[in-house]
């Protein structure tokens, strides 16, 4: 994780240290003598009340779990998101489903009634036949995704990436 990501994720708990640290810093660099500042800090830790310390660090505590519940919340929104996503295109794919499985058994209706004519070579017929599984195949797997994956068809267009998504 990175100090920019780090920032991202607990600005108030970094927030909360900061002015914690500046706290305990104020008063021995007053007089912005750097060696006698040092030397009256470590004096200074010495006698610092207990109750600052535990004020200091429930402080930082309380930063902490503001941070937390921050992350939490934009993770379960994150997740209904691309819940939503994802009932989208399964909805628009079942319709698009619908649409092409029509076409498809009527270019099976087409196959049969070529194989009784024998109006089409056993080679195109095969390629024919070939051309209408691996396209029901493709819709078959569009219709199991669990989590969309885009590829780029150039020009700006995406297309779902069937191949590589998570089944």
């Amino acid at each position: 994780m990175t100090l920019k990501t780090i920032g991202r994720r607990y600005p108030v708990f970094i927030a909360a240290l900061t002015l914690s640290a500046l706290y305990l810093l104020s008063d021995p660099f007053a007089d912005y003598q750097v060696f006698d500042g040092v030397i009256a800090l470590l004096a200074k830790l010495e006698m610092v009340k207990t109750h600052e310390i535990i004020l200091l660090s429930l402080v930082i505590v309380l930063g902490v779990a503001i941070d937390q519940t921050r992350n939490a919340v934009r993770y379960r929104s994150q997740r209904r998101l691309d819940g939503a996503r994802l009932q989208v295109v399964k909805t628009t794919m079942a319709t698009v489903q619908d649409i092409v499985n029509n076409a498809l058994n009527n270019l099976i209706f087409i196959h049969i009634e070529a194989e009784k004519s024998q109006a089409l070579s056993q080679e195109t017929l095969h390629t024919f036949e070939n051309l209408i599984s691996e396209t029901a195949e493709k819709l078959r797997d569009i219709d199991k995704l669990e989590a969309l994956s885009e590829r780029s068809l150039g020009g700006g267009i995406s297309s779902l990436n069937i191949d590589h998504s998570h089944k």
